[in-house]
């Protein structure tokens, strides 16, 4: 588990972070840094199809409704994309 915290702390860096408090913005609600904000996801679904991409799907939904951080990973849990997704 050690390996996926720093994964996503790495998609913070990658305009996970902007995506997300543009909506916390737009709800009204204070910024995050990357750490408050991966403190406050949790990782609910880890998809494998055949070998890659690998998944991983965060729930957000208690800071922003309907909401959750996608991120797909090459064999060598290398981020292809990260994004906030409905």
């Amino acid at each position: 588990m050690e390996s996926e915290a720093r994964i996503l702390l790495n998609a913070m860096g990658r305009g996970t972070l902007d995506q997300f408090n543009g909506l916390l913005r737009e709800t009204g609600r204070p910024a995050l840094s990357a750490e408050e904000l991966t403190s406050r996801i949790r990782l609910r679904l880890v998809a494998i199809y055949w070998c890659v991409p690998v998944t991983l799907t965060y729930e957000a939904s208690d800071l922003v409704e309907g909401r959750r951080v996608v991120l797909e990973l090459d064999t060598d849990l290398s981020i292809l994309a990260a994004a906030v997704r409905p």
